[in-house]
């Protein structure tokens, strides 16, 4: 299984970006897009194609599980060699990907096929469960809008990721949430991010590791 988990901001470390591209491992790859909710505009999704043009990203696929959802054009999007998971609101995502019933893919997808590649929303998404976004609570841009029940998620790995970990007061509410969760979990500000390949784990930037109310380490890379 190839994972990137990333706290945005794109292009924020080159040496990330390398990386995932080197765990692609063809030259002119082609990636796949999923948005967390409708880009009319296509707005992010053209930011998202020029930042990877610059390391050879040559064919990108747009693919909307909400307001656009084309189901048809799901076998594109399997043979991708990588899928981009869009930040965004988390429950909105999520929502979705219930709605239509894609966890499946995209499981299926991470353990046979191409990279996985997060990004906030996204990233958080790859986990057991959203339920670290109630962190956020009171933020607009992650509020539960469409009253989302089950945070259960795509459970691709054995811990919790929490982006923008930068912000005051976060530490302090990952402690308290980390009292409840039986799983560790990884805290990153913009700019680092995690990268897993089969059993190899790599960190990008300063990552703190919280389990059971107490901070267990920092990963220095």
């Amino acid at each position: 299984m190839r994972l990137a988990f990333y706290s945005d901001i794109l292009g924020a470390n080159k040496e990330f970006d390398r990386a995932v591209y080197e765990l692609i491992g063809k030259k002119k790859p082609k990636i796949g897009y999923i948005s967390s909710e409708t880009d009319k505009e296509r707005k992010y999704f053209k930011d998202v194609k020029d930042h990877y043009q610059q390391y050879g990203f040559s064919e990108f696929l747009y693919f909307d599980l909400d307001k656009e959802y084309r189901p048809k054009i799901k076998e594109a999007l399997a043979t991708c060699d990588a899928i981009h998971l869009s930040g965004g609101n988390t429950y909105h995502f999520l929502y979705h990907i219930k709605r239509r019933e894609f966890s499946s893919f995209l499981r299926e997808y991470a353990r046979k096929k191409g990279v996985l590649i997060g990004i906030s929303a996204g990233a958080i998404i790859m986990a057991p469960t959203i339920a670290i976004t109630t962190l956020f609570k009171g933020e607009p841009e992650d509020r539960n809008r469409l009253g989302l029940k089950d945070f259960s998620a795509l459970n691709l790995v054995n811990f919790e990721f929490f982006p923008h970990f930068g912000a005051q007061g976060r530490e302090e509410k990952i402690r308290a949430y980390s009292q409840r969760c039986p799983r560790l979990i990884y805290a990153c500000k913009d700019g680092t991010g995690i990268i897993i390949n089969g059993k190899k784990t790599t960190f990008f930037g300063d990552v703190k590791c919280f389990r059971r109310g107490r901070l267990v380490g920092i990963i220095r890379a």
